[in-house]
C-alpha cells in the first residue's frame, strides 16, 4: 500500500489518525478432470494433477490468492465374466444375450468419466446326477427337505456351482444294524481290551462299533476267565539215571518247575518233585547143616557157594542180592553100642562130648542125666534111647540111637566071672541083684582068706569090682572068694577073673 505524507504541524498540535488495514484473501479449491482432458487455471490449460496458485485483486484492492488442487480421474476399463444357465438370457448394454461371447458397454463413472465394461459371457449346462445313498436302520436322511427312512429313489433339484439346475436322483438303501454275540476268554491275571477298556473280570460287555457300511455294529462279548493250572507231581528215578523235565535231563533230586500251555492256552505250571532212589546191594549170609538144602534163586542148594540175583526194589530200581551159603558139619551124636543088662543093672550109654555142643536124651526114663553126652541107663524094660546133639554155634542137630535090652533075673542070679581087659565087654563084675538093694556090702578074698577089696553100696555103675585091690592095682587072674551082704541075706561064693 502506498505511503501517505502529512504537512508539518506545530509540535504542540495533537493529530489523531485512524488507519484501516484491509486483509488479503486466500482460497483453497479442489478441481478434477478426466484422464485426457484439460482445465484452464490462471490462464493456462492444465492436464497434470497438482496444486496451482493464482493471485488476483479483491474488492478492497488487496491480494486474493486462489490455490487449486487439481486431480485427474481415470477412465475405467472393467473386464467382467458372466454366465447364464443353458436356456436363460442376461441383459448386457440394454440387450438380452443368450449366447456366449465378449460384450462391451461404455458408462459414466462416479467421477463422470468413461467406465467401459467388457463382459465375457459363458453359458453353463444343466446337470442331472444319479447317485446311491444309504442310511442305517432306524436313521433318516434329509432329501429335498424331507427326512426319508424307507428305501427308494428320491429326486431333488439343487443349484450347481454355476447356479444352474442340478437334478440329483438319489437311490436310497437301508443298511441293517449288526448285533454280534461272541465268547472271549483270558487267562487269570491277564486283561482284554473291550470297548476301549481293559477288562479283567468275567462278565457280559457291549461295544458299539461301526460296520463296513458305517452303521452300528454292536458286539456283545461274554468274557470268561480261565484259571492258571498248577500241578504238583512226584517223580523218581534210580541213581545214575536221568529224566527229561522242562527240556532238561535231570539227575539230582529237587523241585523243578515247567510252564506249559493248557488246553485253554493259559499257563499250566507243573512242579515236579524229583527224588533219586538208591541202587541196593544186599549181602546175605545163609547157612545150612550138612544134608539140608536151601531155596536160593529158585533152586534148592546143598553145597556152599556165592549166589547172586538182581531184582526190582520197592522203587523199581536194581536190587542185587548176594547170598553166601555156608554148609556146617553135623555135630557128633554117638549113643554108643547097644547094651544088654539084667533088670536093676545100669548101662553106660553115649560118648565123650564135643566142644560147644548140647545134648539131650529121649526118653528120659531110667536115665541118670538127660542132658549129658554120657549117661547111665537103668531101664526096667528094654528101651531105645535117642541122643540129640545140637551145635551151640551153628544150631545143627544130629541124632543117634542105642538099645538097652533088659533081661529079667531072679534075686540071686549073677555071673561068676568077668574079664577086666578094657575092651568094654564084661570089664567089671556085674551083680544085678544089688541094683535092687542099694544098701549092701561086698568083700573079695583071695584063696588064703586075705581081704583083697571091699566096698559099701555096690551099684553096678561107679562102685564095682574091676579086678583091682584097694590100692588100685590089678590083682592076678584067678579065682577069688566073695561075701555079699544085702538086706537080711548073705551070699558066699567064688568069682573068676580072666583078662
Amino acid at each position: 500500500m502506498p505511503a501517505t505524507s502529512f504537512p508539518p504541524v506545530a509540535s504542540n498540535i495533537s493529530l489523531i489518525v485512524n488507519i484501516i488495514v484491509n486483509p488479503s484473501t486466500i482460497s483453497n479449491i479442489n478441481a478434477s478432470i478426466c484422464n485426457g482432458d484439460s482445465i484452464l487455471i490462471g490462464g493456462i490449460f492444465r492436464k497434470i494433477p497438482g496444486i496451482y496458485v493464482e493471485t488476483l485483486s479483491n474488492s478492497s484492492g488487496c491480494d486474493s490468492i486462489i490455490n487449486t488442487n487439481l486431480s485427474v480421474n481415470p477412465i475405467f476399463n472393467t473386464n467382467l465374466n458372466a454366465s447364464i444357465c443353458n436356456g436363460d438370457s442376461i441383459l448386457i448394454g440394454g440387450i438380452y444375450r443368450k449366447t456366449p461371447g465378449l460384450y462391451s458397454v461404455t458408462l459414466v463413472s462416479q467421477f463422470s468419466c468413461d467406465s467401459i465394461i467388457n463382459t465375457n459371457l459363458s453359458v453353463n449346462p444343466t446337470y442331472v446326477t444319479n447317485t446311491n445313498s444309504s442310511i442305517c436302520e432306524g436313521d433318516s436322511i434329509l432329501i429335498g427337505g424331507i427326512y426319508r427312512k424307507t428305501p427308494g429313489i428320491y429326486s431333488e433339484i439343487l443349484s450347481s456351482q454355476f447356479t444352474c439346475d442340478s437334478i440329483i436322483n438319489i437311490n436310497l438303501s437301508i443298511n441293517p444294524t449288526l448285533i454280534t454275540n461272541v465268547n472271549a476268554s483270558i487267562c487269570e491275571g491277564d486283561s482284554i481290551l473291550l470297548g476301549g477298556i481293559f477288562r479283567k473280570v468275567q462278565g457280559l460287555y457291549s461295544d458299539t462299533l461301526s460296520s463296513q457300511l458305517t452303521c452300528d455294529s454292536i458286539v456283545n462279548t461274554n468274557l470268561s476267565i480261565n484259571p492258571i493250572l498248577i500241578t504238583n507231581i512226584n517223580a523218581s528215578i534210580c541213581a545214575g539215571d536221568s529224566i527229561l523235565i522242562a527240556g532238561i535231563y535231570r539227575k539230582t533230586q529237587g523241585i523243578y518247575a515247567d510252564t506249559l500251555s493248557s488246553q485253554l492256552a493259559c499257563d499250566s505250571i507243573v512242579n515236579t518233585n524229583l527224588s533219586v532212589n538208591p541202587l541196593y546191594i544186599t549181602n546175605l549170609t545163609a547157612s545150612i547143616c550138612e544134608g539140608d538144602s536151601m531155596l536160593i534163586l529158585g533152586v534148592y542148594r546143598k553145597a556152599a557157594g556165592v549166589f547172586s540175583i538182581t531184582i526190582n526194589s520197592q522203587f523199581s530200581c536194581d536190587s542185587t542180592i548176594i547170598t553166601t551159603l555156608s554148609v556146617f558139619d553135623l555135630p557128633n551124636a554117638d549113643a554108643g553100642n547097644n547094651h544088654e543088662i539084667f533088670i536093676g543093672e545100669t548101662a553106660v550109654i553115649g560118648a565123650n562130648a564135643e566142644q560147644n555142643t548140647s545134648y539131650s536124651w529121649m526118653p528120659t526114663t531110667g536115665l541118670s542125666l538127660s542132658t549129658s553126652s554120657i549117661t547111665n541107663a537103668s531101664p526096667l524094660v528094654t528101651t531105645t534111647y535117642i541122643i540129640t546133639a545140637t551145635d551151640n554155634i551153628t544150631g545143627c542137630i544130629n541124632t543117634d540111637t542105642v538099645e538097652v535090652v533088659v533081661n529079667p533075673l531072679s534075686d540071686l542070679e549073677f555071673f561068676n566071672g568077668f574079664s577086666p581087659n578094657g575092651d568094654g565087654l564084661n570089664d567089671y563084675w556085674r551083680i544085678p541083684v544089688l541094683s535092687l538093694y542099694t544098701s549092701n556090702n561086698v568083700q573079695i578074698l583071695n584063696r588064703w582068706g586075705n581081704e583083697v577089696w571091699i566096698t559099701q553100696d555096690y551099684n553096678n555103675f561107679d562102685k564095682v569090682f574091676v579086678g583091682h585091690n584097694m590100692n588100685g592095682d590089678n590083682v592076678p587072674d584067678g579065682t577069688y572068694y566073695y561075701i555079699i551082704k544085702y538086706g537080711t541075706q548073705e551070699l558066699r561064693g567064688w568069682v573068676f577073673i580072666k583078662r
